[in-house]
């Protein structure tokens, strides 16, 4: 189906496509008259930088005016994340005084299908307040907003959202929830997810590694069930508010308790790492910024465990050998890292208590770095910064460590 073109009526309402006209003169009016008095200044993005993209033709940016009587009544803003495919329903609103005349319903329905189809998009979403956390104000009513889009068929995503600083300036802003456009009940978990990060990196360059509040909304999708049941809109009250660092500290606890189960010589490694975690996450409670909650967890208690003297290093001969010579090399069937090219043992063999006992084989460095890598997860930088070696060097530890713990799993399975 083709936009209505410039001047086509439906009603007493003709819609005029910014992509296939683009008029500058149009979209600062309708600007000016209906997005600034619709949206608050962090949600909102500049008219400079809207107009820009218009008028370079960028294929992502897509925009609509409703006419009475040449006169701007409403406005349609969208834009295309091509390696999510979906289309963000940027801005939609009708003027103040002309709602409730079916003005935003054309546009949806006269004008989203045809660039959700030119965006090649399997899904179209909206982001819209929260009404829990933004009440009615001079910028509208949430309750009212959600029930226009329930009318219009959309659904409610279950997980929360917080919207990426949209211009220079502007603070994100969170409270906000995401409503898919009607044709399903559910969505791939990835597709949420690669949106999420696509935009956060369109609009801010943020790194999840450095960024707390950003990691903190992707550990919540991630936790998300695949796929996606969709809600009513009226259900919003179902979906949790994010908590940042109770979804970093779910993510990230698990494997910081590996790590000291492998590292510590006993249990009082565990019950020193929960007094680390305590401490972290009260200076978190602080308003602190710890991009890396988890690096942060992990120095800390390896300088504690160091301390107290109670890191592990194992009795077994087999450690006299790996300082001397590392393993079997490329003569090894199972020679690599098995994430990456599993052999075919049975599942007594990776069975963890196995795993554990061929990990603890290694002497305290490869077993570090392991354990910083494969377990706690941490970036190639953080990790040799931490562990005090050069990134080569530290790439060449560790590689080492992963084909000694494979030798050692192999000779289990003989």
């Amino acid at each position: 189906m083709n936009a209505p073109a410039v001047g086509s009526p439906r009603g007493h309402v003709q819609v005029h496509d910014l992509v296939t006209a683009y008029d500058p003169d149009l979209l600062r009016r309708a600007y000016e008259e209906i997005l600034e008095p619709s949206f608050p200044p962090d949600e909102l993005e500049t008219l400079e930088s809207l107009a820009g993209r218009m008028a370079a033709g960028d294929p992502s940016t897509f925009g609509a005016v409703a006419l009475t009587d040449g006169a701007p009544v409403g406005v349609m803003v969208a834009d295309c994340f091509p390696a999510s495919r979906v289309l963000l329903l940027s801005y939609l609103a009708v003027h103040p005084g002309q709602r409730g005349g079916r003005i935003g319903s054309t546009l949806l329905h006269d004008v989203l299908p045809t660039w959700r189809e030119r965006a090649d998009a399997v899904v179209s979403v909206a982001e819209v307040e929260d009404p829990r956390f933004h009440p009615a104000g001079p910028h509208g009513d949430p309750v009212k907003r959600l029930r226009f889009y329930a009318r219009a068929g959309f659904r409610l995503l279950p997980s929360p959202f917080v919207q990426p600083r949209v211009r220079p300036g502007a603070d994100r802003v969170g409270g906000m929830l995401l409503l898919a456009a009607a044709g399903d009940e559910t969505l791939p978990r990835q597709t949420l997810r690669g949106f999420v990060s696509e935009y956060y990196t369109d609009s801010e360059g943020a790194d999840e590694s450095a960024d707390m509040a950003y990691a903190g909304l992707l550990a919540r999708v991630d936790r998300e069930p695949d796929p996606l049941v969709l809600l009513s809109p009226e259900q919003y009250a179902e979906v949790p508010p994010l908590l940042v660092t109770g979804e970093l500290l779910r993510r990230d606890y698990p494997g910081t308790a590996v790590a000291a189960r492998l590292l510590a010589v006993d249990e009082r490694g565990a019950a020193l790492l929960d007094e680390v975690w305590e401490r972290v996450l009260a200076r978190m409670a602080t308003g602190e910024e710890l991009p890396r909650p988890r690096r942060t967890v992990v120095a800390e208690f390896l300088d504690r465990l160091s301390g107290a003297g109670l890191v592990f290093v194992s009795p077994d001969p087999g450690d006299a050998s790996v300082l001397a010579d590392w393993f079997a090399g490329d003569a090894d069937p199972w020679a690599g890292w098995w994430r990456e090219t599993p052999p075919s043992w049975d599942a007594e063999v990776l069975a963890p208590e196995r795993v554990e006992r061929a990990i603890r084989r290694l002497p305290p460095l490869p077993r570090l770095l392991l354990l910083l890598s494969d377990v706690v997860d941490l970036t190639l930088p953080e990790a040799a910064e931490l562990a005090g070696q050069a990134p080569e060097h530290y790439l060449a530890i560790l590689e080492a460590a992963r084909m000694e713990v494979v030798s050692f799993l192999n000779d289990d399975a003989r």
